[in-house]
């Protein structure tokens, strides 16, 4: 059993040509995966509205404004304006228009939400779509709906979204280089086992006295 588990593992060989094999084996598919899947991603851009909010007062001090972004309130007026439904039910769901609340569970996972560092009162609403103005368009109706939601003077739209140049996702020349160091530590690792037990494998040959390769010519008497 053991001489044809070597065999079929091509294990008899040396343990250098089984390291060089196996470790040449995982680097072109961990390699080849990661490349192949890269390209296949659609790409995403990314559009970003900044509004201005007075923390100072009082009345709305303290408020998770973050929260109040992604509410049924700001969010569901969005859906309506851009016409959301029908525009993704078209895109998402072969024709069939989404309701309200499937558009929001597709619309807030494109939502990435932050204060402006240094500023003290801006935030950025950034959103992705695989549509530029998509992108831009998003961007700009939330900064307006959540404007129009708060008191006017305690929001200002200080940058409207555009639409971007470039897409930001997948980042192709990142992802080729963790493709990379990922299939030489899978590779190392995995040309180091197979060559650990190809090593095992002829120690136990040699120890019940199977010759090292099947078939090889018996030594003369």
């Amino acid at each position: 059993m053991l001489d044809r588990i070597g065999s079929l593992l091509l294990l008899r060989s040396k343990p250098r040509s089984v390291f060089f094999a196996v470790a040449a084996i995982v680097f072109l598919l961990v390699v080849g995966t990661c490349t192949l899947t890269t390209f296949l991603l659609p790409d995403t851009y990314a559009s970003t509205a900044r509004l201005k909010v007075d923390w100072t007062v009082n009345d709305w001090a303290g408020q998770k404004e973050f929260e109040a972004i992604q509410s049924d309130a700001v969010l569901d007026k969005v859906i309506g304006d851009l016409d959301l439904n029908q525009t993704w039910g078209r895109r998402y769901a072969r024709g069939v228009p989404l309701t309200t609340a499937q558009t929001k569970a597709l619309l807030k996972p494109r939502l990435d939400l932050r204060p402006v560092r240094g500023t003290g009162s801006l935030i950025e609403i950034r959103v992705f779509s695989e549509d530029r103005n998509e992108a831009a368009a998003l961007a700009n109706a939330i900064a307006l709906s959540y404007r129009e939601y708060r008191p006017l003077s305690l929001v200002e739209l200080v940058d409207k979204g555009v639409p971007g140049l470039r897409p930001v996702r997948p980042n192709k020349p990142l992802n080729i280089v963790l493709g990379l160091v990922g299939g030489i530590l899978f590779a190392s690792v995995a040309g180091i086992a197979m060559g650990g037990l190809a090593t095992w494998i002829r120690k136990r040959s040699a120890g019940t006295g199977t010759p090292p390769r099947s078939g090889a010519a018996p030594n003369p008497s």
